[in-house]
This record gives C-alpha cells, structure tokens and sequence, in this order.
C-alpha cells in the first residue's frame, strides 16, 4: 500500500516543510529570558505540648513559613506578582498594560510565563518570553522582586500579628496576676496572719497551753464541788449557836478580815475564768489575799469580853466561812472552765478554717507561679518578634539573576520545518490510508485466510498461458483445486467455480479443472451457466482421447432450471459423469451460484488479488453460506507477488496428478 501512495505522502511532507517554513518567516520574533529561584518547602513545626496561646503564636508564625514548591511556583505567577512588575517595567519604558494588545498587559503576560520546577529539585527556573530581550530581562527581574516583596510582607505581617496578640495574652496574665494577689491578700486576712503556716503553729502551741489548763480547772472545779459537799455534810450535824457559861465573843475585826479575804478569793476565781494566772489582774488578787493572810495571822480572834449568853457555834461559823470560800472556788473554777472551753473550741474552728484557706492560698500561689512563668516566655517572644519583625526576610533566594537570550526562541525554523514535514507525512499517510480504505483490496493469501470461515491455502497466480490447450496439462494449481473432489469417492461430484467481481478468472479455472479431471481419466460434465464465455469453443478438441485413457468432456450449454423444478435436459446430462463443473458469473453480476448453492458438493469462491474489496468477498462467502453451500474453497487468483505465500504453495503442490479411484 505504501508503495502505491508514496508519492502523495512525500507530496504532503514536502508541502507542509514549506509551510512551517514560511510561518516562521512571517512570525514575529521573540526572546526568551530566565532566572532560577531556590524556595524553601514547607516543614512543619511539630513540637511538644504546648498551651493554647503558644499553638496559636507557632499558627501564626508559620503562616509565614515557606509553603510547597507547587505553591511558591504558583504565587510566582499569580496575577497580582505580574501586575506589580508589569506596572514597574511599564513606568521605566514608558509603555501601558492597559490596551488588549500591549506586550506588558497582565493578562497577555500570562500567556508568555513559563515555569519549570523538577520534583526532586527545589529551584525554580522562570522564563519569560517577549519581542526584546532586555524587556524579557527586566520583566524576569520584576516578577521576582515582587515575587520577593510579596512574600517579605507576608512574613512581618505575621510576626506583627503574633506580637499583638502576645501583648494581649501578657495583659490578660497581669489582669490574673493582679486577681490572685487580691484573693491571696482577702484570704490571709481571713486567717489573721500573713503566714499561715505560723499561725498554725502558735494556735497548735495555745490550743496545747489551754488544754492544759482546762484540766487543771476541771481538777479544780470538782476539787472544790467535792469540798463543797463535804462542807455541807458537816455542817448539818454542827449547831449554829452554842449556850450557858461565860466565853469569849469572837473579834469582829477577825470576822471582817474573813469575809474579805473570802470575798478576795471569789473574785478571784471569777477572773481566772477569763484571764490566765500571770495576768495582772490574778496577780493584784493573790497579793491582796496575801496581805489579807499576813493581817488576820496578826489579828485575835477572840475578843476579851467575856458573856454569859447563848453565843454562835464557832465551829458552825468556821465551817459556814470554809463553805463560802468553797462555793466562791466552785464557782470560780466553773467560770474559768466555760472560759477555757470556749477558748479552746474558738481555736479549734479557727484551725478548721486555717487548712482550707492554707490549700486555697497554695492553688493561688500554684497557679501565680505558672502564669509568672508564661509571662516571662511570653515577654521573651515578644523582645525576640520584636527584634526580627522589623528585619524578617522571606526564605527565597535568587540563584541565578535574569539573563536574555539575545537568540529568538520564536520563529524556531528547524522546529517549524520538521514538524511541518512529520505533519505532512502524517497527512499524506493520513490521506493514503482513506484512499486505501474506500478500496480495501485484499493483497494475499494471510488476509485472505483472516477473512475466510474455513482458512484454505490456495493460490492461483498470474498465469503467462491461462489456458495451454486440450494436449498440455494445465497448472498444477488446478490439480490442487480438485483435491476434496478425489477424496470425496462421490459418484457426480458437483463443482461450482465462481468469481466475487469480473474478471477473476473463474471461467479460466472452471475449463482448466475440467480438463485436468478429464486428463485424469474421469468423466467431466462442464456447464456453461455465464453466456458469452465461448467455453464450448475452447474446449472442443480433435476427441476425447486427447485426455487420457477413461476420460472425457461433454459440454450443456442450457438454461439452468429453478431448483425442484423437476427433471431437465442437464439433469439427464449428469448421468453417469463423475465431476461436473459448473461455471457461474461473477456474484457482482447475479445471484445464480446462490441459487443452486444448496445443490453443489463445493464451491471454489475466487477472490481477484489487489482488486476484490475485503467487503464484498465477505458478503459473497456468507451468502453462499446462508444458502446451503456445504463447503467453500476459497482461492486468491491473479496473484502477481507470492512472496508471502511460500506456505501456501508448497501445500497446493502435494498433488501431482489425479488418477480415478480404484
């Protein structure tokens, strides 16, 4: 096929070289102008645990940290980046970006930004394409300065954001601060003491002290309550009064000294219920009492008058002062009971309250020490941000500064012409494959056997002599066409030989098969079913015995009957003949061998090389198929190139000669 149409795809090759030619001729130049840029990818900061505040201040940190390459590249080329350069590079050319048709229009630009970033690589090669080369240069320069601009802002922005919002989280800190100073200062003066833990020492040490005090009251109290008692039982069998003779009358001085001396000791008592024994008040009693002692042991106690009368019992009055004394004891050492007890239990419910107030005084100081700590971490950071906010630079670095190529990138000849030749190829191809496929011949034997229900291998070439005449065997060919009809052992063997289009070579095939049948010494029944082919003619011969011994040819030229039409001239024609060839037209004319397809033992279809159309040889094969053909030779004819048909002939050639069957 690609000899056939070599031409017309050498044409279009050709044709379209000289046209990417001339486009390059007409198309304006342009350059080309690149620099490299190293990104830092992003690396996440992963740390330890942190407190709320502190993912919030490394959250807005890393806001500014470097992103992806696939980002960076993209903020490279991000509208906003080219606007900002085309408007640098328009202002020192004097040119606009404004116009649909301006070289340094954002939008145009857009159109003319390459980038080329590998995987495994962190720089970034940007090229930039315009009409000068020194534009392209500056425009390249441009772009990154912005590039570079843009992401600096971005990187102090976020330092800033983070020192704010450290200012305002230190002065939430000192609000808490101040807080916890106020309840620490409200809960010491609960307690009464700054240190609570002194306090609890000395109320431990006093609740000790009155304890042991207590004890000694309560000694006292029933020390005296049982003096009382005894007092009392005493005094019921003693008379207050004692009578006759003469006595002496006690002094009332005496008496006097006593009563004060008792009295001194019952106010005594009373104060011992509120002050402690060293007190000034128990100290002024006990020296009071003292000289009380010392004046009533100087004192008589009886005066030296003597009477006659019924005088008071002195036994009785002794007792009765004894029992004064111990009621003033009981009563004192009753008081000084309920006040120590009291004491005593106010310290108690002042030492309950001393540990709540102490854990609450912890926790205050517990969580003032943490939020110090913060606070000093945090002052820390902002003194940091402060000092690298202002000088905070973005990751990117310039590797290579911008270079123009003073060569014009565009028109590229060599690439215009060579890819206009493949496209022309591509087209001629393109074109010879359509032409090809409105055709679609079948060329050899391979495709032929692709297409065929039942692969044969049969091929009749381009014969110099088609027919050599009645004295001269025909190809060897033929005797290969006849083998299933030798092998069949059928008596009237019918062999149908027909052509898909005109010009096949059926008519040659059918004469040549009926003569190597007869020179085979079998009798040979040919019918002319295509009028118009003189086969009467070609095969009327000086006798039968031209073809061997047995052998012989009768020729029906007449109408074939519709079949089951009943018996007819060739019916009685057939008897006693062992093949009888029927030569049929060409299936492209008309549907005669589809007629009597059903009546035939074979039918050798034969398919013209480099002209039957794949389509039609298969329509024509299903045909017969459909009609009841039981078996379909199928044959390539007028093949002029049997190069790839080696096997095909080597198979064909195992039949020499046909000789009758015994």
């Amino acid at each position: 096929m690609i000899k056939s149409y070599w031409l017309r795809i050498l044409f279009c090759g050709i044709a379209a070289a000289i046209l990417g030619f001339l486009i390059g001729v007409v198309t304006p130049k342009q350059y080309d102008a690149q620099l490299q840029v190293l990104v830092a990818p992003f690396q996440p900061t992963m740390g330890g645990q942190l407190d709320p505040a502190e993912d919030s201040v490394r959250d807005i940190l890393q806001t500014s940290a470097p992103r992806s390459v696939a980002t960076q590249v993209e903020m490279l080329t991000s509208f906003g980046v080219i606007k900002d350069a085309a408007e640098k590079v328009a202002a020192e050319r004097g040119k606009t970006t404004t116009g649909e048709s301006d070289e340094l229009n954002p939008i145009n630009l857009q159109d003319k930004i390459s980038i080329a970033a590998a995987k495994e690589s962190d720089i970034v090669t940007l090229r930039v394409r315009l009409s000068q080369p020194d534009l392209a240069q500056l425009m390249a320069n441009e772009m990154y300065i912005a590039f570079d601009d843009k992401n600096t802002r971005q990187s102090q922005d976020s330092a800033n954001r983070a020192i704010q919002f450290l200012t305002s989280q230190n002065k939430e800190i000192q609000k808490q601060l101040d807080a916890i100073s106020s309840a620490s200062a409200t809960a010491r003066q609960e307690a009464g003491s700054p240190n609570i833990d002194q306090q609890i020492i000395a109320l431990i040490t006093q609740e000790k002290d009155y304890e042991t005090q207590l004890q000694a009251a309560r000694a006292e109290q029933v020390a005296a309550s049982a003096r009382d008692a005894f007092l009392r039982g005493e005094m019921k069998d003693v008379p207050r009064t004692i009578s006759g003779g003469t006595s002496q009358a006690e002094s009332p001085e005496y008496t006097k000294l006593l009563s004060m001396r008792a009295e001194a000791i019952a106010q005594r008592s009373q104060l011992l219920g509120r002050y402690f024994p060293d007190s000034e008040l128990i100290k002024e009693y006990d020296t009071e009492i003292s000289a009380l002692d010392s004046r009533i042991a100087k004192t008589e106690r009886y005066s030296p008058n003597v009477k006659s009368s019924t005088s008071p019992n002195p036994t009785f009055t002794s007792l009765q002062q004894e029992l004064y004394i111990a009621d003033a004891n009981a009563r004192g050492s009753e008081q000084r009971v309920a006040s120590l007890q009291a004491a005593v239990d106010g310290l108690n419910q002042k030492m309950a309250k001393l540990p709540a107030i102490q854990q609450k005084l912890n926790d205050l100081d517990r969580k003032k020490a943490v939020l110090e700590r913060i606070s000093e971490i945090y002052t820390s950071k902002l003194e940091t941000l402060r000092v690298a906010g202002s000088s905070r630079r973005s990751a990117t670095q310039l590797v290579t500064s911008a270079f123009g190529n003073p060569r014009p990138a565009v028109p590229n000849f060599g690439l215009n012409v060579g890819l206009g030749l493949f496209l022309g190829l591509a087209v001629g191809f393109l074109w010879a494959i359509g032409t090809e496929a409105k055709r679609n011949p079948i060329r050899s034997l391979g495709q032929l056997n692709r297409l065929s229900i039942q692969p044969c291998y049969r091929v009749i070439p381009e014969l110099r002599s088609p027919l050599r005449g009645l004295n001269r065997p025909p190809a060897e060919v033929f005797d290969s066409l006849l083998v299933n009809f030798v092998r069949s052992e059928k008596k009237g063997y019918r062999l149908g030989v027909v052509g898909v289009t005109k010009s096949a070579g059926a008519t040659t095939a059918a004469i040549n098969l009926a003569i190597a049948a007869a020179r085979g010494g079998y009798s040979v029944l040919f019918v002319e079913a295509e009028g118009g082919n003189n086969a009467a003619s070609k095969l009327s011969g000086p006798g039968d015995s031209n073809f061997g011994p047995g052998g012989s040819i009768a020729i029906y030229s007449g109408h074939l009957e519709t079949p089951g039409s009943g018996p007819n001239g060739l019916t009685a024609a057939s008897q006693g003949k062992d093949l009888i060839v029927y030569d049929f037209p060409p299936v492209k004319n008309t549907g005669d061998a589809f007629l009597h397809a059903n009546q035939l033992d074979e039918v050798v279809l034969l398919v013209r090389a480099n002209l039957t159309k794949s389509v039609d040889f298969l329509q024509a094969q299903q045909a017969l198929a459909d009609a009841g053909c039981p078996l379909v030779s199928v044959t390539l004819s007028r093949a002029q190139d049997q190069s790839d048909d080696i096997s095909a002939l080597e198979q064909q050639s195992d039949i020499r000669s046909i000789t009758p069957q015994a």
